[in-house]
């Protein structure tokens, strides 16, 4: 048997998988029809999202089979994620990499294995979508491309509410969470967000694993702090946005000062000062002002558009 190398590219591979924050999380039908849809179309048996992490393949959504894991060194799919294109083993019994392996010498008795990687925007290969059989046999042209299109679906699905450059929830998830106030009991609920510029931290000559460990600690000393904040959001570019059930707490300046001194939230310019996310506001959201979230996000959109507009006349007058 022979067992799968490590990519060259390993240690940013793990890093975008760990982002997704998606490891471990409970079966939801949201992936379970992308296989259940597999053992239909392609006559198999046996479909995975599968996803490699350091020592195991985790699956995300199985269908016709009860593992929820597998070690990685006897994996198919940590061959698969080294292959640009579409890993297919006809019969597994007649490749000599894979003719002793435990998961074709036992159950589940694989012959035939496809898997198409699921490649994140960030170019990694996280994981397959994978088909398997009992018995032997080949993809046509038109497979081949089906399983691949279905896999780049399913990565369109984990990346939707995630900012890979930062490991938060981006405005997609913004606007999705809002979504769950605008009816029945929740939407008697206060809700507000506190928005964030960090224009003239990022002007500073910072490694962007310094941004990102930044925004990391930003959002976990909000959540510290904050008992109720629900989200941190990365809005794209210099903006974020953190939702709190509650009536803002950072109205209350000293809050903001509480925050501003929790460890790591400044970001040291090298001997220059420590500089701060210039807090931009606070929004009270609720369907009698704003009819979406994506109402919502125009209107946080407009301030920070404001905020940026008022700062650089400031700079003008100072000059």
């Amino acid at each position: 048997m022979l067992e799968p190398t490590i990519p060259h590219n390993e240690t940013q591979r793990i890093e975008t998988l760990l982002k997704l924050k998606i490891l471990d999380t409970p079966e939801t039908d949201r992936y379970d029809r992308y296989t259940r849809i597999c053992n239909q179309l392609f006559g198999t048996p046996i479909a995975v999202i599968s996803l490699v992490d350091r020592y195991r393949q985790w699956f995300k959504s199985v269908c016709g089979l009860d593992a929820k894991e597998t070690p990685r060194n006897i994996s198919f799919c940590g061959h698969a994620i080294l292959a640009g294109d579409v890993f297919e083993i006809p019969d597994a019994t007649q490749d000599s990499r894979f003719e002793d392996n435990p998961l074709v010498t036992g159950e589940p008795n694989i012959r035939f294995y496809a898997g198409a990687p699921l490649k994140a925007p960030n170019g990694q290969n996280l994981g397959t979508l994978c088909i398997i059989d009992k018995k032997p046999r080949n993809l046509n042209i038109e497979e081949t491309i089906l399983l691949k299109n279905l896999a780049d679906m399913i990565i369109e699905d984990m990346v939707r509410y995630i900012d890979l450059s930062t490991g938060l929830e981006n405005r997609n998830a913004l606007i999705e969470t809002c979504k769950h106030y605008q009816d029945g009991e929740n939407a008697k609920l206060n809700v507000s967000l506190a928005l964030f510029d960090t224009n003239e931290i990022f002007k500073v000559r910072s490694t962007e694993k310094m941004r990102n460990r930044w925004c990391e600690n930003f959002a976990t000393q909000l959540r510290s702090l904050f008992p109720e904040t629900k989200l941190v959001a990365h809005l794209g570019g210099n903006h974020f946005a953190a939702l709190f059930e509650s009536t803002n707490p950072l109205r209350r300046g000293h809050r903001l000062n509480q925050l501003y001194a929790s460890p790591g939230v400044a970001l040291d310019t090298g001997g220059c000062g420590a500089l701060y996310p210039d807090f931009v506001g606070c929004i009270d959201y609720n369907r009698n002002t704003y009819a979406s979230g994506e109402d919502l996000v125009r209107s946080i959109d407009k301030k920070f558009f404001s905020n940026e507009h008022s700062q650089a006349s400031e700079r003008e007058i100072a000059h």
